[in-house]
């Protein structure tokens, strides 16, 4: 039997602890930082509302239909929004998982992606490891367990989480593959390079630098070095990312033959702009001092690599992989209609190795080498990860929404709209989320012109929006888009001056965020008084009354029980044509008497019936009058007129509707573009 070698307590003295077997450190200390990175991306995970792009990405991950058909949908969706599958696929089993209960719920709908980025901590920290060793990887790890851009893209039901931890590990078992070219480095690399690639385009640069500082080592090692055997390791490291090029490439091949605006455009922003931009917001914002000391610090890393570059050769390669992926990132970026420092995101996981190694390197060009200048390091980057906690993600835990708050919006039409009454948003983007997924029921929201980007666009869209408004003027006019801003000719004025009420919808949350400088959003966005706000411009009924008595209008039509609909869109124009409509086959007018006496005139109307073509009877009347009966063709507009009525100072019910017995095929509705009532002269 073996002894028992277990050492004894002395009375007084603490047992010793028995030694960590091998590696079982390693796997604590791993297990540590995931515990930290998750409880950053968990904790108020539900507060804020979806904003656009996860909408889109639910939308497209369609809860109802299989992993297979969301992942053939995507072959359309690279076109119109340059997306891959993978994240929507992924979120497709997910949702199949956890059932149906899981759409109504903010947390949990974002969970897979907050899990996946604490995670690809993990393989970053694995990474920095292999590049420079255990006390590089603690800082580096801990930044980006903990500083805002990769908390803030892990916290999103969209596709960067995914990006952030697929780069962490592609790029891991990239540089185990580039010394030893083992099945066990090249497989696994394969597939989380692969995967980063399946998951947005900007991973595809990031794929396409690893393949090129691979191609480049691989034949200065073989010609100049003289050294086949790592000559080898870095020929099929470059193999390896040839082939995870290739799942993307009939997703590029695609979308770089189709008209798109994300390659055909020319962004306003120079490249070193967007670069300086990309490097800011990554690490400390985009204030000027804040980027200023993130380029600082990118630089003392890159320039400690440098002196590192015998004792750890792997940080020249990686550090190559880093500047080559952010600029063809930036490059793309200038060549797209849209810039922003999210398309950074595969470059992350290099950057924080490099802004650790600067941080670990500046203290020791002011102290010598050893352990006071370590304590100031950390000292340095314990600042560092105080400054996020506090100044940076604090305020993004309050966030309610992450842009505009169209919740909001809908919730005050909700709550002071009519049944079937119409409001017009300034945009027809803004419509797949007010009305859209922020609901309005029984609400129209409209826009009568879908515009691009050309020029005239914006004036014909307030051409259209202002006859809108005159034959509709119970909708409000919802100012969120707030075109104009910022430029000589300033926002549009005529809804400020046509409606006599005004609310704001403020998202403060999100202001405090942006003026920190840290927020990922378009480069160089400065405040502007219209930012991170929405104005509605609205009549009560009261207002209504009084302005058309100020234009000499007897009598005014109310709709209640009608809806406003949409009924035609012109496909040269983009132009949406709407009407009131009434279900069935008879409407009731209110008409509101504004002269205060009774007053005699003709009702004047635009109308047509809802039904298959053919002759109709159509009748109005004022009860108890007979009706007065016109002939028309069904699906066809017509001018029609009564003869002269007495509308009582009270006010009067008209009925319209298809004559009875007069159609035998079924008949939808009624539909009326115009009303008006002509007082009769001298009346």
């Amino acid at each position: 039997m073996k002894k028992n070698i277990r050492k004894q307590s002395v009375p007084g003295k603490p047992a010793e602890c028995p030694a960590l077997p091998p590696g079982s450190r390693g796997i604590l200390q791993a297990a540590a930082l995931l515990a930290v990175a998750l409880a950053a991306r968990l904790l108020f995970l539900g507060r804020a509302d979806l904003w656009q792009e996860e909408i889109h990405l639910l939308n497209i991950s369609q809860p109802g239909a299989s992993p297979l058909a969301v992942f053939s949908a995507y072959w359309n969706h690279c076109i119109s929004i340059a997306q891959l599958p993978l994240a929507g696929v992924m979120q497709n089993v997910f949702m199949h998982m956890a059932g149906g209960g899981v759409l109504s719920s903010h947390f949990w709908l974002r969970f897979p992606a907050a899990a996946l980025g604490a995670l690809g901590v993990v393989g970053f920290f694995k990474l920095a490891e292999l590049a420079s060793g255990r006390a590089a990887a603690w800082m580096a790890g801990l930044f980006m367990a903990l500083f805002f851009y990769p908390v803030y893209y892990s916290r999103e039901l969209y596709c960067y989480a995914h990006v952030l931890c697929f780069s962490s590990f592609g790029l891991f078992f990239w540089l185990k593959a580039m010394s030893s070219a083992s099945w066990k480095n090249l497989l696994p690399g394969w597939m989380f390079l692969a995967a980063l690639g399946l998951s947005h385009f900007a991973g595809s640069f990031l794929i396409a630098a690893a393949g090129a500082v691979s191609g480049v080592r691989w034949l200065f090692l073989l010609f100049v070095r003289k050294n086949s055997g790592m000559a080898r390791a870095s020929f099929f490291a470059a193999l390896m990312c040839a082939a995870a090029a290739l799942p993307v490439l009939p997703y590029w091949i695609r979308i770089l033959t189709h008209d798109n605006p994300h390659i055909a455009a020319d962004s306003p922003y120079s490249i070193p702009f967007i670069l300086n931009d990309g490097v800011g917001k990554l690490f400390l914002g985009g204030l000027p001092a804040a980027t200023a000391l993130s380029w600082l610090l990118l630089a003392a890393g890159l320039a400690a690599a440098a002196r590192r570059r015998k004792s750890e050769p792997m940080l020249i390669p990686l550090a190559s992989v880093m500047l080559v992926t952010m600029a063809l990132l930036a490059v793309a970026s200038k060549n797209s209609q849209y810039a922003s420092a999210r398309y950074f995101s595969p470059a992350a996981a290099p950057a924080y190795v490099f802004f650790a190694l600067g941080v670990m390197a500046l203290p020791r060009l002011f102290m010598k080498e050893g352990k006071a200048a370590a304590r100031a390091a950390w000292i340095c980057g314990g600042a560092l990860l105080a400054l996020h906690a506090a100044y940076y993600l604090s305020p993004m835990y309050m966030l309610k929404t992450k842009s505009l708050d169209f919740r909001a919006i809908a919730q005050w039409l909700n709550q002071n709209l009519e049944p079937g009454q119409p409001y017009l948003m300034e945009s027809a983007y803004e419509l797949r989320w007010v009305g859209g997924y922020f609901k309005t029921p029984g609400l129209t929201g409209a826009s009568p012109y879908v515009h691009v980007g050309g020029p005239g666009e914006l004036e014909r869209l307030h051409a259209l929006q202002v006859d809108f408004m005159n034959r509709f003027p119970e909708a409000p006019f919802i100012e969120s888009a707030h075109h104009n801003a910022g430029t000589p000719q300033g926002i549009w004025t005529w809804p400020h001056e046509n409606f006599r009420r005004h609310v704001r919808l403020a998202n403060d949350e999100l202001r405090a965020l942006v003026r920190r400088g840290i927020y990922p959003g378009e480069p160089g966005t400065s405040l502007k008084e219209t930012d991170f706000h929405t104005d509605i411009y609205y009549d009560t009924p009261e207002d209504r009354a009084a302005k058309a008595r100020a234009r000499g209008e007897p009598a005014l039509f109310r709709w209640a029980g009608w809806n406003c609909v949409p009924y035609a869109q012109d496909p040269r124009t983009r132009a949406v044509e709407y009407c009131w409509a009434a279900q069935g086959a008879s409407g009731k007018l209110e008409v509101q008497n504004l002269a205060g006496r009774p007053v005699t005139g003709r009702v004047s109307l635009v109308m047509t019936v809802a039904a298959p073509p053919g002759p109709v009877d159509v009748f109005v009347r004022r009860p108890p009058a007979s009706p007065l009966r016109f002939r028309m063709s069904a699906g066809q507009f017509h001018a029609l007129e009564t003869a002269d009525m007495e509308i009582p100072a009270g006010g009067a019910t008209l009925e319209s509707g298809v004559a009875p017995g007069a159609r035998a095929t079924p008949v939808q509705g009624l539909l009326i573009r115009e009303a008006r009532f002509v007082s009769k002269a001298g009346d």
